[in-house]
């Protein structure tokens, strides 16, 4: 029974035979090892007991050992002995080598124990390529050497010199600045709440014309045209865009051959990072097990600092099915979950990556989901974003605004910068990756404590695109104060040196992203951090409507105060309208008589922007570890 499952699984997917009955728990990796040798005609090795020989593994790129699955094993002689995992990529091996003196020969050894030996020959030197593997010039590890940091102690000092000298002047540029930044995210958030259940901005490429290509001669539109940076198609010649029938038929014959060519399915590995998180080991476990995906294609990487005893102890008491395993991290000063990433995608064998937290419970058909829309979606679709909830809403008061506050996020605002053409900056979990595109463009950048929001910008800067897909992770709402500042304080910090690092270089940046993509860019990035750290100026604004007076009333005409005031009326309307729609759905009605109420918890956010904005100067890379479990 077991070996018919595994040949009707062979039929739908792109691993061997024995990977899959391995995946079904139903042969051990010996057996099927054993089973190979005796075909390949090939010797087997136990590397535990006969160990191999560590000069010649130090020749070696560990890249590329972990990619095809070998090491050299023993010289003997004229003979260099290849210890593999897979036969079948020989030929790969040998073009890996062509500098090698001598016979070669291979025998099999099992992956893990191939793993282990160059996790721990090449332990410093991997660990510390996870550092840099961000080009450099998008990268945030120069903060304190670079202009970065020179720039906000520069732009600091010369606000407060100012602000003593001319306090009027100073307050109202401050003033115009929160107008204007107000104003511009109330657009976006109106924006993307009119194109919410629109397809005014279809995201999906896959019903767009290739370069060019041509409609019957005689048509109105005879040619129509799609731009690098356009997200819309448009004719060479005035009118509305109609698409024609033919064109219609021709391409779904397209995505009709294109699926029948696409429809086995990959290898997805999925990294979980830990950290002292003892707690939710036996729930993420479970939640993992009710996947739908086909086992024997997941690579589940539960990835644990090598001096976390919290959890290695946890792990001890749970028994872990065979696609999902423990990869440690070298110690390192740099402790982020970037680097730890970093770390683990060497030891992927996945074509697909994708990122879960400690605490997720996602949805059962989410990994087939991504699958599919990654086979369906072009090239240039390099990352799919899923939505993300939590489980725990009424709890308290501030889960409940927690969960307001992501639900807006998620279903309305990224939703519709997916659709306005901006780009994403992307949630840490729940976040899935074409590989060769996530290499392509640096991996993570190991400094920055917004490691996926950075992400979501240097994709687009690279040319490529991320989508959101309707597929649910829950998660657990922080609703404790002071763990929620220290969360939020880390996000703010990471959007400030996001912002920063990427602005470097604005007319590069624009160039990459253009003028929409570049102003989506501030608007997202220094929108949120003006509107927390500003907070308190707009506070005022209200007094001084409710009769309470300050100084800057005699320097400004009362049609201005109108102005502003008008100006915070209708962003607070579009607010919660936004929070209407986004808790719309049955599970979450509970939470529209709360929406009134999340006034009183951006307070908070402002704590947080404070915090944040001190570690920039003091510790712009420390990791505010958020506690799971509570």
């Amino acid at each position: 029974m077991q070996l018919d499952e595994a040949l009707a699984q062979q039929q739908i997917s792109n691993a061997h035979l024995g990977k899959i009955l391995f995946g079904q728990g139903a042969a051990s990796t010996r057996q099927i090892n054993g089973a190979l040798s005796k075909q390949q005609r090939l010797g087997q090795i136990d590397l535990a007991a006969m160990p191999a020989d560590i000069d010649l593994v130090r020749a070696q790129d560990p890249a590329t050992c972990l990619r095809l699955g070998y090491i050299p094993w023993r010289r003997v002689g004229n003979l260099v002995v290849f210890a593999v995992s897979d036969p079948a990529r020989r030929s790969e091996i040998l073009a890996a080598n062509p500098l090698c003196s001598g016979i070669i020969r291979f025998v099999i050894a099992e992956e893990t124990e191939i793993k282990a030996i160059i996790a721990r020959v090449f332990a410093r030197r991997l660990r510390d390529q996870t550092r840099d593997r961000c080009p450099s010039h998008l990268a945030c590890r120069d903060w304190h050497r670079g202009g970065s940091h020179f720039r906000l102690v520069f732009a600091t000092l010369v606000l407060a010199g100012l602000a003593v000298l001319h306090p009027m002047a100073v307050a109202l540029f401050i003033i115009c600045w929160i107008w204007f930044f107000n104003l511009a995210t109330t657009a976006l958030r109106l924006a993307s709440l009119l194109v919410y259940r629109g397809n005014a901005y279809r995201n999906d490429k896959s019903l767009k014309l290739r370069q060019c290509d041509m409609i019957a001669p005689g048509s109105p539109h005879d040619l129509l045209c799609l731009s690098k940076k356009s997200r819309i198609e448009r004719p060479l010649t005035s009118g509305t865009l109609v698409l024609s029938q033919e064109f219609l038929e021709r391409h779904e014959q397209r995505m009709s051959r294109r699926r029948k060519r696409d429809t086995k399915l990959p290898k997805v590995s999925i990294l979980i990072p830990l950290l002292r998180e003892d707690k939710v080991l036996e729930k993420l476990v479970a939640a993992l097990n009710e996947t739908t995906y086909p086992k024997p294609l997941l690579d589940i990487k539960l990835v644990v600092e090598a001096d976390d005893k919290i959890t290695a102890k946890a792990l001890q008491g749970i028994t872990l099915p065979v696609w999902i395993s423990v990869l440690r991290v070298p110690f390192d000063e740099l402790r982020t979950k970037p680097r730890a990433m970093n770390y683990a995608l060497e030891f992927c064998a996945g074509e697909i990556v994708g990122v879960y937290d400690a605490e997720d419970r996602p949805a059962p058909d989410q990994i087939m989901k991504i699958v599919r829309r990654f086979q369906d979606a072009p090239p240039e679709v390099a990352c799919l974003q899923g939505y993300l909830d939590f489980y725990n809403p009424k709890q308290n008061w501030l889960a409940r605004c927690f969960t307001i506050e992501y639900s807006i996020w998620f279903r309305v605002l990224l939703k519709g910068v997916s659709r306005l053409g901006f780009p994403i900056p992307l949630g840490g979990t729940t976040v899935f990756f074409r590989r060769r595109v996530l290499e392509k463009v640096g991996c993570w950048d190991a400094h920055n404590v917004t490691e996926d929001a950075d992400l979501g910008i240097r994709l687009a800067r690279f040319g490529y695109r991320s989508e959101m897909v309707d597929t649910t992770t829950m998660e657990e709402a922080n609703c404790l104060p002071g763990a929620w500042i220290k969360q939020r304080s880390r996000w703010l910090k990471g959007y400030a040196i996001t912002w920063a690092t990427h602005m470097r270089d604005p007319v590069g940046l624009m160039r990459d992203l253009g003028v929409g993509g570049f102003i989506g860019f501030q608007i997202l990035f220094l929108g949120a951090l003006t509107g927390y750290l500003t907070a308190p100026v707009m506070w005022a604004f209200w007094l001084v409507t409710f009769g309470v007076g300050l100084p800057l009333e005699a320097v400004m005409p009362i049609a201005v105060w109108w102005v502003l005031f008008g100006t915070m009326v209708v962003s607070q309307l579009v607010y919660w309208a936004v929070a209407i729609v986004a808790v719309s759905a049955r599970t979450r009605l509970h939470l529209l008589m709360f929406i009134p109420t999340i006034g009183l918890y951006f307070p908070l956010g402002t704590l947080a922007a404070y915090k944040a904005f001190l570690e920039l100067f003091r510790a712009p890379f420390f990791w505010d570890k958020t506690r799971h479990g509570l």
